[in-house]
């Protein structure tokens, strides 16, 4: 769906014509105010608007999207425009900002990018949410072990700072792999990097520290020097 917003009805209309000609559903609106308060249909894979509206300026619009985190691409048209509008809608993500005249091959050119884009977006959305349900699959152990996986511990290692054994650690390792669908080491903790998860803290500083508060609870309390391990 392209939604199409200018305030000049023969501009919005040969707009609508012109994308309908080449395929595109369209959604008419002529004000900022009457594309918001409308029950929007699905989400738009761009939104092709004036920059200077009667209501509202459009790149307030464009804030107000992102601020929605509503990534739809927005393509700019002006006849009155200037350099540090264009400017800003570009950095703000915008895929074109066509001064008026502009020709239909640049509207259509421009349309196909945002186009192009929002399905780039989307599939990424649907990749991250796939990843999110797969790692919700893994019991709390098994995201412990995923963990200590991916900041580069060996299974030995892993054992050592969770107290159970090498074959469980393995047991439990291949869970992981199974239910995050990867085979390789490299691909786990780019899954990991992509959901954020924070590798637990490495096997030697734990091990350290229980070797050290072990040892400090076999000397005597009056012999004992102040530690910030028993903090």
């Amino acid at each position: 769906m392209i939604y199409v917003l200018d305030a000049d009805a023969c501009v919005r209309e040969d707009i609508c014509r012109l994308l309908c000609s080449v395929g595109y559903r369209v959604e008419p609106f002529d004000s900022a105010g009457a594309l918001l308060s409308d029950k929007l249909a699905g989400d738009p894979c761009c939104l092709v608007t004036e920059a200077r509206l009667s209501d509202q300026c459009g790149l307030a619009l464009q804030d107000q999207f992102i601020a929605a985190r509503a990534s739809v691409p927005f393509v700019f048209m002006t006849s009155q425009g200037d350099i540090s509008m264009s400017v800003r809608a570009m950095k703000a993500g915008a895929i074109d900002f066509l001064e008026k005249p502009f020709r239909d091959q640049q509207l259509l050119e421009a349309v196909s990018g945002a186009v192009a884009r929002n399905a780039e977006r989307r599939k990424a959305a649907r990749a991250l949410e796939a990843l999110r349900k797969a790692h919700s699959r893994l019991s709390p152990r098994e995201k412990q072990v995923m963990s200590l996986v991916v900041a580069g511990n060996t299974n030995k290692e892993i054992g050592a700072v969770l107290g159970i054994s090498l074959v469980t650690v393995k047991i439990h390792r291949r869970a992981v792999m199974d239910k995050m669908q990867t085979r390789t080491l490299a691909a786990l903790v780019l899954k990991a990097n992509t959901l954020g998860i924070v590798s637990l803290a490495s096997p030697c500083s734990i091990a350290d520290s229980r070797f050290h508060l072990s040892v400090r609870q076999q000397i005597p309390s009056r012999h004992r020097q102040p530690s910030n391990i028993e903090a």
